[in-house]
């Protein structure tokens, strides 16, 4: 349960940074005008004039404005991200490669200088 209302959160702020909530608006202005136009006609006739764009409400002229903003906004930031330049070179000099001298560690005379016993025991989980 504790995990709900994170996800929850996580959930709803993907879908601002994808633009979900203007398609939310988008949504409850469509319903709210086919409910409308049904009252005055058939339903065919209102999911015509709510989807031909001639008809439009004043909370799809809202969403429309809003996204037009966002898109200004988005448009009107300077760029800061760093651009990679790239070039391409036909030949690119690399360095010899040189053999290294490889270093081993030194043997030991006997066994015993190599204790692989542990200190003490390990704790018991009771």
């Amino acid at each position: 349960m504790k995990s709900l209302f994170p996800r929850f959160l996580l959930l709803l702020a993907c879908l601002h940074l994808t633009g979900g909530h203007w398609a939310a608006l988008q949504g409850v202005a469509w319903v709210t005008m086919l409910v409308d136009h049904s009252r005055e006609g058939s339903v065919v006739e209102a999911v015509s004039k709510t989807f031909d764009g001639q008809h439009p409400c004043p909370l799809c002229l809202a969403v429309a404005d809003g996204q037009e903003e966002e898109r200004e906004q988005k448009d009107s930031l300077i760029d800061l991200s760093a651009k990679w330049v790239a070039s391409l070179v036909s030949e690119m000099p690399a360095a010899k490669m040189t053999s290294a001298d490889l270093t081993y560690f030194p043997l030991t005379a006997s066994e015993q200088s190599v204790s692989l016993l542990q200190p003490s025991p390990p704790p018991r989980v009771a």
